[in-house]
């Protein structure tokens, strides 16, 4: 008796998805969206052309270019049968690769700003010596300084107008001293010629 050998038939293809009017609409709104934001990128790489920013260029062009990648991949979600899901997966795949180097970028960015900012507050805390602000000369500290001048200049005026005044007197002291001396000496001097013949 002779074994016949049954071959199973190959396993179908299951039916692939396919995405709905509405689903469709969304998935074009967004590749619409993609690729402004895609042009928007190759806008700033232009201008990092014109300053000559070699690492801006790298940076938007790598980011414009998965966008516009990402959003032709969602176009043909929307265009193509059968293969929905393919083309959804490598339009997701094309924007993680643009969002992981956005992040990057941002981290180094912030990483190297907290250093500058605690390198800046470092030399200033511990490097440099403060400098002493002198306070501004306000209106009313200049008509302070001036009233105070001239009570100064007064009191001084007052006290050279007392100075003669009492020179005069110590002077006048010793003029009448000498004054009543020179009497007495002529007094002395008159007594014996007047006095009578013995």
């Amino acid at each position: 008796m002779t074994q016949q050998t049954v071959v199973a038939p190959p396993p179908s293809r299951p039916p692939a998805y396919e995405f709905s009017k509405t689903e469709n609409a969304t998935i074009a709104r967004t590749s619409k969206w993609a690729k402004a934001l895609a042009i928007m990128f190759f806008i700033t790489t232009a201008v990092q052309v014109v300053n000559l920013n070699i690492l801006g260029i790298l940076v938007d062009l790598a980011i414009g270019v998965t966008f516009w990648k990402g959003a032709n991949l969602l176009d043909a979600v929307v265009t193509t049968e059968d293969d929905d899901v393919p083309n959804m997966i490598g339009a997701l795949e094309q924007l993680q690769t643009a969002f992981t180097i956005r992040i990057i970028i941002t981290a180094v960015a912030a990483a190297i700003g907290l250093v500058v900012s605690v390198g800046f507050f470092i030399q200033y805390e511990f490097l440099y010596e403060p400098v002493e602000e002198t306070p501004a000369v306000t209106v009313e500290d200049v008509e302070v300084e001036e009233e105070e001048e001239a009570e100064e200049e007064a009191e001084e005026e007052a006290e050279e107008e007392e100075a003669p005044a009492e020179g005069s007197v110590e002077d006048a002291a010793p003029a009448a001293a000498e004054d009543a001396a020179a009497e007495a000496e002529a007094e002395g001097d008159a007594a014996p010629a007047e006095a009578p013949p013995q």
